[in-house]
């Protein structure tokens, strides 16, 4: 959590506030949309880490290098793929402290899917394409 400029002195504080304000499903609201987004993500990048392992090295010897480079190629590609419910998923992490009242209603993914696509269209679907989102990832799983 950060604390940084925050309303909140602590998790705790946080927690009780969420708890108090929004009720015990607040807490579990963007999970379906967490699972929906892990699960294609590292499918993701296990296949096309493999894939590149092989072709970067096809003797199969040992190069700490290769396993660099294709990781963090797999995370960028992986995040890039995944970036429209990462971006749902913000959104419903972050509705409670919301001040548009289209998002503090979201109740699930289908509804963040519908903000985001009649406000910004396929674009904002795609944006972490642009690299935002590959440049986080890369260096995280390499």
């Amino acid at each position: 959590m950060q604390l940084h400029k925050s309303e909140f002195r602590s998790a705790i504080t946080c927690a009780r506030t969420v708890y108090r304000t929004e009720g015990l499903g607040a807490f579990y609201v963007s999970y379906p949309t967490t699972l929906t987004m892990t699960v294609p993500f590292t499918a993701v990048q296990f296949t096309v880490y493999e894939q590149l392992k092989t072709f970067l090295n096809p003797a199969g010897a040992y190069s700490p290098a290769t396993h660099i480079v294709a990781g963090g190629l797999a995370g960028a590609v992986a995040g890039a793929a995944t970036t429209p419910l990462d971006v749902a998923k913000t959104i419903l992490q972050t509705r409670g402290t919301s001040t548009d009242r289209e998002i503090r209603e979201c109740r699930g993914m289908l509804d963040a899917f519908r903000i985001i696509w009649t406000r910004t269209g396929v674009v904002s679907e795609l944006g972490g394409a642009n690299g935002g989102r590959r440049r986080w990832k890369a260096p995280s799983v390499s």
